[in-house]
């Protein structure tokens, strides 16, 4: 669930996080994985929010309803030639949640 060194926490240590801790959480999955050679990819996030919004280069692509292990996933998402920035953002109560990283589409 961690690297070797323990300075990492991989997607898994997420997953767990958003089904068993209470605390109100967003994690955008393959945040590490920064080059991408697919145009249409697929992207997915473990929350314990009842919904997120997408946002690919600062325009909204949809809101979606997490599933009953705390994921949602949006497929079909299509990347620009370049820099992408993938972000999602919830709320909890009057809390705003957000993550967010940069893709490299080659």
């Amino acid at each position: 669930m961690v690297t070797y060194d323990r300075k990492t926490r991989k997607d898994v240590f997420y997953f767990y996080k958003a089904n068993w801790n209470p605390e109100p959480m967003l994690h955008l999955c393959s945040k590490r994985f920064v080059e991408r050679v697919h145009a249409v990819t697929q992207v997915k996030v473990y929350t314990n929010l009842k919904e997120a919004t997408l946002f690919v280069n600062g325009r909204k692509i949809s809101k979606a309803k997490a599933d009953s292990l705390h994921r949602i996933v949006w497929d079909d998402i299509q990347l620009a030639a370049g820099e992408n920035v993938i972000r999602v953002e919830g709320k909890a109560g009057g809390q705003c949640l957000e993550d967010a990283c940069t893709w490299t589409l080659r």
